[in-house]
């Protein structure tokens, strides 16, 4: 896979992903549905509110990440990340962090339409992917989702990252296998415990993940990436 294939079929989501979410420019759109992959969750009032809110979150150590999000989206943020901390029973200690909501606008209703199902016996909304989540997996939002919530297999020892998807089905896993896949970019399913499992890339990968992480990854996040320092 060139990089001149690479750059075409990146463009080609980029445009999915703008017609779906057309009010929005392209790194917010990236950043929102590179988030949903990962941490990030939108909420809504009721039912029939009709309206959406993203939230993100992050520990102390990833401050920066979430202050550059907050850029990205600022236009929709009514007020600066805030500080807050959780007391973790496990390690007896406070865990700093740092979080913002954005406001409810309707520039994000789209994205909530398409992974977000009502669930008449919870009553409430439920997360699920999309069957063609594939058609916008642009670089950028891979980039964004590994930097959420993906790994390196074993730096130094292998050039293969892993993504976390421990809250999807195996069929939806498949579906951003599907995606990975159009890019040239083989993946196979580790089971971490029952009904989870982690997406690992294949060694022969690494060239076209290079391609599709180029100038996408921050310095923050190089210690991830087999090939980075």
């Amino acid at each position: 896979m060139t990089t001149k294939n690479i750059q075409a079929i990146s463009k080609q989501k980029q445009d999915n992903l703008l017609n779906l979410c057309p009010n929005l420019t392209l790194p917010q759109a990236e950043l929102l549905m590179g988030g949903l992959l990962g941490d990030a969750n939108l909420q809504t009032a009721s039912k029939t509110a009709g309206t959406w809110r993203a939230r993100f979150l992050q520990g102390e150590k990833q401050k920066g990440y979430l202050f550059y999000k907050y850029e990205i989206l600022r236009d929709f943020v009514g007020t600066e990340p805030k500080h807050s901390s959780n007391f973790e029973k496990r390690s007896n200690k406070e865990n700093p962090r740092y979080s913002f909501n954005t406001k409810t606008f309707a520039e994000v209703k789209p994205l909530a339409e398409i992974f977000y199902t009502w669930n008449e016996k919870t009553s409430r909304f439920e997360k699920k992917l999309p069957k063609n989540i594939g058609d916008f997996l642009t670089s950028g939002v891979i980039a964004t989702w590994f930097m959420d919530d993906g790994s390196a297999k074993w730096k130094g020892h292998s050039n293969s990252v892993r993504f976390s998807t421990d809250c999807f089905t195996q069929e939806e896993i498949s579906y951003l296998q599907r995606g990975l896949k159009d890019y040239g970019i083989d993946t196979t399913l580790q089971q971490k415990r029952k009904n989870q499992w982690t997406l690992a890339t294949s060694e022969a990968s690494k060239n076209v993940l290079k391609e599709v992480f180029s100038d996408k990854i921050l310095p923050e996040f190089y210690y991830k990436v087999p090939w980075m320092d």
